[in-house]
């Protein structure tokens, strides 16, 4: 019994020996932005850009099928640069695949083949959610779960959260550099103004969903360390002027760039430092599901998820049809 419990141990060892942890964390820029804001056309410039760094880009789309992604590796020959793109396809990453995004982290930080990443959340996605990953102390939930011995979890996600665990947490391998929001400064005000739900404009949106439009712009601006104001060439100057004094007054903090299709200097967006965990921490609603983190079953795969609207709301919906 006591050499078995010895090769046991030796084995718990050699595991933790086999993490492989970077030398230094890769910094994150997370992108967000409304349908439409311009996110895929900035991208492309991004990894069109002469701008000396390997950024790897980490496209997400809420759709069933992922336009945005095919639409980058359309228009960007991938033999020609070190870039890479990997496109998230199965749901929203700031719900369903947090732990998918938590695997794609830990993959890349660990191919030490990237300066960079750069994620694209969901146009309906809360900035503030995603960023969370990025928490210890959501890291640190997720690790009770091994602790409990994992059942449910799939194997790649056990293994991430085992590394993760024998590591010290996500902050060795990635740590979130600046949260940008891109704004549609032609439809900006009309957006602002309406009382339209997310769900009247996205046929990909559950009609449980309630947000609206204007809500959600507001979340993005308010989170972001840097809002840019995309096609301000379409807008006159005195839209302009009410635009950036409406921003302003929502996000004092954050700094305002100006572009049109989408081109914005790289370096303005990268390695900024701008975001600080503590301020974010701070804000009202932040990490509010971490109690409800449990294992779901999400496409057909185990993930780690906060609790879904639909349970703790009790939302349920049937169909009926009655036959002429």
């Amino acid at each position: 019994m006591v050499n078995k419990f010895k090769i046991g141990k030796n084995k718990k060892a050699a595991k933790a020996q086999k993490v492989k942890v970077p030398s230094k964390p890769l910094p994150v820029t997370l992108l967000s932005g409304f349908l439409g804001s311009g996110k895929t056309t900035l991208l492309q410039h991004i990894l069109k850009s002469n701008h000396g760094l390997r950024i790897a880009v980490v496209v997400n789309d809420i759709g069933a099928i992922n336009v945005d992604a095919s639409l980058i590796k359309k228009t960007h020959t991938l033999k020609k640069t070190n870039e890479k793109v990997i496109a998230l396809q199965n749901g929203c990453i700031c719900c369903t695949l947090r732990g998918d995004l938590l695997e794609e982290l830990v993959r890349l930080a660990q191919l030490q083949s990237f300066d960079y990443i750069i994620i694209e959340s969901s146009g309906i996605s809360e900035p503030e959610q995603v960023a969370e990953t990025f928490d210890k102390r959501l890291a640190e939930q997720m690790s009770q779960l091994v602790d409990e011995g994992g059942e449910g979890l799939d194997e790649d996600m056990l293994r991430v959260l085992e590394q993760l665990k024998e590591a010290g947490g996500l902050e060795k391998f990635a740590k979130l550099d600046t949260t940008v929001t891109v704004i549609d400064t032609f439809t900006m005000l009309h957006d602002f103004d309406t009382s339209d739900l997310i769900s009247a404009r996205r046929d990909d949106v559950t009609p449980e969903d309630e947000r609206t439009v204007s809500d959600l712009m507001v979340d993005q601006i308010e989170f972001a360390d840097i809002i840019i104001l995309n096609k301000i060439d379409m807008v006159t100057k005195e839209t302009r002027t009410r635009i950036v004094d409406l921003v302003r007054k929502l996000n004092h903090r954050a700094k305002i760039i100006e572009a049109s299709y989408g081109k914005v200097e790289v370096k303005q967006l990268v390695n900024t430092g701008l975001f600080k965990m503590d301020v974010a921490q701070a804000g009202y609603g932040w990490l509010q599901d971490l109690h409800a983190m449990t294992v779901r079953e999400v496409n057909g795969k185990n993930v780690v998820t906060p609790k879904p609207e639909t349970e703790e709301y009790n939302v349920q919906s049937f169909i009926y049809a009655r036959q002429p």
